[in-house]
């Protein structure tokens, strides 16, 4: 799995070096997403000099706006848990993706996001879409899942406890 700075998460397999599923967040709607297959094809690997002079760079200014920046998901398990810089703990429901949701930081006038997958050329694009309309209101209805317990901390020293 790689975390990408377009706040989306992409699982290869490294075999054949093809990228198979991509989970990602979206603005909008379905009717509005494209997807640039070239953007999901193996690159040339960098070099010795190109690894350390990137690995010792603070690169934070490469990431977009919104990206996943931490991604849980136990061995051989149908889930897994992302955390990103748009504050959001999502649980990405691996086997069916309308199960998925933000766990922890949907704020209370934001809409529950929709999901829904779609296929182009042997990848799966697994998509939350969010659209918000200012002119229509809209009930935050709380979700449940079996799973006991998240604990996300920030920078600032905040620590948050969802079970």
């Amino acid at each position: 799995m790689i975390a990408a700075g377009r706040n989306e998460i992409s699982v290869w397999d490294i075999v054949t070096l093809q990228c198979v599923e991509v989970f990602a967040v979206k603005a909008g709607d379905e009717k509005t997403t494209g997807v640039m297959l070239e953007a999901y094809k193996a690159l040339e690997a960098p070099s010795d000099t190109d690894i350390l002079v990137n690995s010792f760079t603070n690169n934070e200014s490469n990431f977009t706006e919104n990206s996943v920046r931490t991604i849980a998901s136990p061995f051989d398990c149908k889930f897994m848990i992302t955390g990103g810089s748009d504050r959001k703990i999502r649980f990405w429901d691996t086997s069916r993706v309308e199960n998925s949701g933000i766990v922890l930081g949907l704020d209370m006038d934001e809409p529950k996001p929709r999901y829904s997958t779609n296929t182009f050329e042997n990848m799966k694009f697994h998509y939350e879409f969010t659209h918000f309309n200012r002119n229509q209101n809209q009930t935050n209805i709380g979700s449940q899942t079996t799973y006991p317990l998240i604990i996300s901390a920030d920078r600032d020293g905040v620590i948050k406890v969802v079970s």
